[in-house]
């Protein structure tokens, strides 16, 4: 009997695909398993002696997937925290002093001030 590890994205059926056996056999190798729908990675799940190992093309979109999640889950983690930012009223600058408003500066004429 060999042993299939897991790993994030993992479904029982597509593990049995993968392996080239049929779900009800992987489902009857695995009595640990309670809930043939709720697998975690990590868990050891027993494949067929006779089953093939998983093709290069599965492994490689179970690794696709598993990138996919990762980025929606950072994703999702990114705009969970910007959302109370946004959520915040924007600081509005205080008004300036009307005495802080400078007079309009006398005009110059060639370099000297008009009288």
């Amino acid at each position: 009997m060999a042993v299939h590890v897991v790993v994030e994205g993992d479904t029982l059926s597509a593990i049995a695909e993968a392996h080239g056996t049929t779900l009800a056999e992987v489902i009857g190798l695995n009595p640990q398993i309670a809930n043939p729908d709720l697998i975690y990675p990590g868990q050891e799940v027993n494949i067929p002696a006779s089953a093939e190992a998983p093709s290069e093309a599965v492994t490689d979109a179970t690794a696709a997937a598993t990138v996919v999640d990762e980025a929606a889950t950072v994703v999702a983690e990114a705009a969970s925290e910007a959302a109370p930012a946004a959520e915040q009223p924007a600081e509005q600058p205080a008004a300036e002093p009307a005495a802080a408003v400078a007079a309009p500066a006398a005009p110059v004429l060639e370099g000297r001030l008009a009288e």
